[in-house]
């Protein structure tokens, strides 16, 4: 499991193996591989989880600025 955290940037998730937990307050939501979803930057914090079999594999691609991090610890 992550620490909480929150994007200063949106960024585009896509799950390629496994299973994963997406938490944000009381909103819970689930990955499998070959689905994705979209992280916003004006999100609250949140963490994930991989809770599949197998360790969850994702690609992540961020609309970002160069020295801009992509996670901020909460």
């Amino acid at each position: 499991m992550t620490p909480l955290y929150i994007h200063p940037a949106p960024m585009l998730v896509y799950v390629q193996e496994g299973k994963l937990k997406h938490s944000r307050g009381e909103n819970i939501n689930y990955f499998s591989a070959g689905e994705s979803f979209i992280e916003s930057n004006t999100g609250s914090p949140h963490y994930v989880e991989s809770v599949g079999k197998k360790p969850a594999v994702l690609f992540v691609f961020a609309s970002s600025a160069i020295g801009l991090p992509t996670t901020i610890n909460k």
